[in-house]
């Protein structure tokens, strides 16, 4: 950050925004890779830790210790998920521009916020800028650029609703943006992710940027902000459904939304769930229900005879072991 003193951030003119939950062993190379940035303008750091059960909690306090002028820790006081925890966070951002870094994520690139608030303040008509980055597979220790994004720019609200816009801790957006999100809608919707709504609602009202700069890391391992396990499947699933159907609601001519689509993935989640429980009953009225399309067909299958059903089940039981 270059400013003489990190401890005076009287007027940010960008806010980056963290989110942690029992990152322990992770926070302290997100909130460094955010203090190495070299970046002409002033920001300040907002960490949301959403009721963290490890010692992330307290790790973010010692930096704020370190740096309380600029690093600002906000701990809540029960688990409110992904969601809530970042428009909670939203609130407290003074900046005119906003940042997001997941606390299993990390930046990269010491230029990041210099280049995405030059960008923004050199194009006006511009709301939103994001950039390219990495997919880094804990499991088995491989980086690579994440190519699946799509690095369209301008208006991209249909690249939006497949979403495909980027890692979202390489997004950067103005803050007025905000003044198009009901946080009531999202709370009570109960949706999945944050991004990606919002990502859709922003790119109905304004141009997408992107920079090609490979400038943030996304951690790809069981303990991130992915479901866990089935029975957290299935409300992910569900989840999922209700910000789509949301999206719909608000701007029904331009979002395309295939209504029976989203209820046989949420059918087909509950049969994998079933099978993770040896419910027969459940998994052979689902089985009824899915057309059979999606890929796993076999779990479609074998739900209809006993015998296959129950052996499937081993299989599943041995092989996530």
């Amino acid at each position: 950050m270059l400013i003489e003193n990190k401890l005076i951030v009287d007027e940010p003119l960008i806010s980056v925004v963290v989110l942690a939950y029992n990152q322990e062993s992770l926070i302290s190379q997100t909130i460094d890779s955010i203090l190495d940035q070299r970046c002409r303008y002033p920001f300040e750091i907002i960490i949301s830790d959403d009721c963290s059960n490890d010692n992330t909690k307290g790790i973010c306090f010692e930096y704020q210790k370190k740096y309380p002028n600029l690093i600002k820790v906000f701990a809540q006081p029960i688990n409110k998920g992904l969601v809530i925890n970042y428009l909670d966070a939203l609130f407290l951002c003074r900046g005119t521009y906003i940042a997001k870094c997941d606390g299993d994520d990390y930046w990269i690139d010491p230029l990041k916020l210099e280049k995405q608030c030059v960008f923004l303040e050199t194009y006006p008509e511009y709301g939103v800028v994001r950039t390219g980055g990495y997919c880094l597979d804990v499991k088995t220790n491989t980086m690579e650029v994440m190519k699946s994004h799509s690095n369209d720019v301008g208006y991209v609200f249909e690249k939006a609703t497949e979403g495909a816009l980027g890692l979202a801790s390489s997004i950067f957006f103005r803050k007025s943006l905000l003044k198009h999100i009901n946080h009531s809608d999202f709370v009570t919707g109960e949706f999945a992710v944050d991004d990606y709504p919002m990502n859709v609602i922003f790119s109905h009202y304004t141009q997408f940027g992107f920079i090609t700069d490979l400038t943030t890391v996304y951690r790809l391992h069981n303990s991130g902000s992915r479901p866990l396990n089935d029975n957290q499947k299935v409300k992910y699933a569900q989840g999922f459904m209700n910000q789509r159907l949301y999206l719909k609601s608000l701007f029904p001519e331009k979002f395309k939304l295939d209504l029976q689509e989203e209820e046989e993935y949420i059918s087909y989640t509950k049969l994998r769930k079933a099978y993770t429980f040896w419910n027969h009953t459940e998994a052979k009225k689902l089985s009824y229900s899915i057309k059979g399309t999606r890929k796993g067909k076999i779990y479609v299958k074998y739900a209809k005879n006993g015998f296959t059903f129950y052996l499937l089940c081993l299989v599943k039981h041995i092989t996530q072991k």
